[in-house]
């Protein structure tokens, strides 16, 4: 449903994703146990939740080329377009960095981490920093998981910003072409170090770049499923989620450190463990969301306002 240039059910899969890589991240830190319910074991259920951030990658390809799709086939300057899309991105990844920075340093002696790598991060901190300031720690297994995992998905996503306007141009031109291209990344997405480039996600990408020329051709069509799902999707304590989807991925997890080095006896995968580490990350990442995220964004829009450009797309 479009309102305002605005489509109101992007925010409500935005909530629905950032919710399953929460639950799935939280599983697998709770030692990714048996889920059993009336006798059934739903952890396959939780494994999926990882799908969330291809879910991600293919909303923000769908949200990004409606507009070239709705201009006729006109992509982006590429100065400009780099220069809308980071300044949303970069100010609330920085201060993240910062804070993750700061957080290992108080409390790496507290907190036993499973990854190597990131055990000895202090040791290696100027690669690791960089790395990650520069976007390039997906390149390597050292400096992936090195500071925090989640923050594979930025990067990523900034290498696709990128690749942005050669990609709507070949889209335009050859859809469904240039998503079979893409196909044999996927064979990658199980890679350690492979699986969270480009590589491997580009085709979810694309695949929203696609969908984004099948929403515009089709969405006048009375398809009584897809108007259910899209009220579903529009409820708007699923939409106030997906507002702050971003601020819930660069500080997911949060909760679980936090309690690994305060209240380690709180016994994993419990009740109240699944309510306490929540409960931590959705009050983190509330603040951040409203001392930077979204002032960061209206200060753009206002920027963005004051030059008076075309008005711009929902944000990805």
């Amino acid at each position: 449903m479009m309102r305002s240039n605005r489509i109101q059910a992007l925010d409500g899969m935005r909530g629905v994703s950032i919710l399953a890589v929460t639950v799935f991240h939280s599983w697998i830190a709770s030692g990714h146990p048996a889920m059993r319910l009336l006798g059934a074991d739903f952890a396959p259920l939780f494994a999926f939740g990882q799908q969330g951030a291809n879910a991600f990658f293919m909303i923000s390809g769908f949200i990004l080329f409606l507009p070239v799709v709705k201009a006729g086939g006109v992509a982006p300057g590429y100065r400009k377009f780099l220069s809308r899309r980071l300044t949303r991105l970069l100010p609330p990844y920085y201060v993240a960095l910062t804070f993750w920075a700061v957080f290992w340093v108080l409390l790496h002696d507290f907190i036993p981490h499973p990854m190597p790598a990131h055990s000895d991060w202090l040791r290696a901190w100027p690669r690791n920093l960089v790395t990650h300031a520069t976007f390039t720690h997906v390149f390597w297994f050292e400096t992936i998981w090195s500071l925090h995992g989640p923050l594979w998905w930025v990067a990523t996503l900034v290498h696709m910003y990128l690749l942005f306007p050669l990609l709507a141009r070949a889209v335009w031109r050859w859809p469904f072409a240039t998503l079979a291209v893409s196909l044999p990344g996927l064979a990658w997405s199980l890679h350690p170090v492979i699986g969270t480039t480009i590589v491997a996600r580009l085709p979810f990408f694309l695949a929203g770049m696609v969908a984004a020329i099948i929403y515009n051709r089709y969405s006048g069509c009375a398809w009584r499923v897809l108007r259910w799902a899209g009220r579903a999707f529009a409820w708007r304590p699923l939409g106030a989620v997906g507002n702050m989807a971003y601020s819930l991925l660069l500080y997911n997890l949060f909760g679980y450190w936090f309690v690994q080095a305060f209240f380690p006896a709180l016994r994993k995968g419990s009740l109240v463990w699944w309510v306490v580490t929540a409960a931590l990350l959705f009050a983190l990442a509330g603040v951040a969301y409203v001392t930077v995220e979204r002032p960061a964004r209206d200060w753009r829009r206002g920027a963005a306002s004051a030059s008076k450009p075309p008005p711009e797309p929902q944000e990805a």
